[in-house]
């Protein structure tokens, strides 16, 4: 079976929130326009399991490079903007959860001014990690498009792609300090638009499947983002059809011949650097599985290539792996 299909594109766009979410009381008296972006899709799951890369270029603040997986949320520098945010969300006259409230009112064209101003923040497990900047209005965009609401229940997760930065000063967001990280890349997707693009492109594979390997990843990518491992982790977790085939093949009786016969269940992914660099920063990730009626273990692993901002897997497929005795 072919593992290197493209999946298709998740992209949703900035519209009105749904009736369930948002129910405007009346006629907003301004004439909206609405912010649609047009360089780029909002959104875009797009595994790679082969080679590319790019954006190693470092910036003079450049700390380090931020590959992270959260939810972005705004918040008000100063009392100034929360003042004039409420006069604009009066005009509006929306009501529903704080989410769709922003992202009504933001998502208007003539909001952008506030939408500049606004503290962008990056939450990791519930914990406020980053304070975003947009590497342009194409970013910002999409920071209001992350804001759309979803169904009651459903998990939706931002991606961040970018430089990390200095710690901001205490002036910057309302006395909040937080390291800072500038986007050069942003989508995001819910848990279930991502199960359903992995199912349909990879023919066969159980649903079940897909959604326990997920929910395993997702757990150990409880990370910032911004270690070389952390960032091969998070890159393999929404980007390798491989892992996901992987884990399918484990836990079929009768697998492809590459695979080893009897069902095996993943116990822990390690991730460490390989020992061919060259000029190239390498990790190997190694994915632990035990059989389930016996203590039997089997490895595989595959290299990433975590040199720029943008990692990709210098090895085309997994393999076994063999720990040193």
């Amino acid at each position: 079976m072919n593992v290197e299909q493209s999946m298709q594109d998740i992209t949703p766009t900035i519209q009105p929130a749904p009736a369930q979410y948002v129910t405007p009381v009346a006629e907003a008296p301004i004439v909206t326009q609405q912010i649609i972006p047009q360089s780029q899709p909002i959104a875009s799951i797009d595994p790679q399991c082969g080679c590319g890369g790019g954006g190693e270029g470092i910036q003079p603040d450049n700390l380090g490079y931020v590959y992270a997986i959260g939810n972005i949320y705004p918040s008000f520098p100063n009392k100034s903007l929360e003042e004039e945010y409420m006069y604009a969300y009066q005009e509006f006259k929306a009501q529903g959860p704080p989410n769709a409230l922003f992202y009504q009112v933001l998502s208007q064209g003539q909001n952008l001014y506030i939408a500049e101003r606004m503290c962008w923040i990056l939450s990791i497990q519930g914990v406020d990690s980053y304070i975003l900047t947009p590497r342009s209005n194409v970013e910002l965009y999409h920071f209001i498009a992350a804001l759309e609401p979803v169904f009651v229940g459903e998990r939706k997760f931002d991606v961040v792609v970018g430089t990390r930065g200095p710690l901001a000063s205490p002036e910057r967001c309302n006395g909040l300090q937080l390291p800072t990280a500038v986007a050069d890349l942003t989508y995001y997707f819910t848990f279930n638009q991502f199960v359903d693009a992995m199912v349909s492109n990879i023919p066969g594979i159980p649903r079940t499947i897909v959604e326990s390997m997920l929910s395993q990843m997702l757990d150990i990518t409880d990370n910032a983002g911004e270690t070389d491992a952390h960032r091969a982790l998070n890159y393999l977790t929404i980007r390798s059809k491989e892992i996901y085939y992987m884990a399918w093949q484990m836990q079929n009786p009768t697998p492809d011949p590459s695979y080893p016969p009897g069902v095996y269940f993943l116990q822990g992914v390690d991730v460490q650097r390989s020992n061919v660099q060259g000029n190239r920063s390498i990790m190997d990730v190694i994915f632990q599985y035990q059989a389930r009626d016996t203590v039997d273990i089997i490895y595989y692993y595959v290299k990433v290539d975590v040199t720029g901002m943008f990692p990709f897997m210098a090895s085309r497929h997994l393999a076994r792996y063999y720990p040193a005795p």
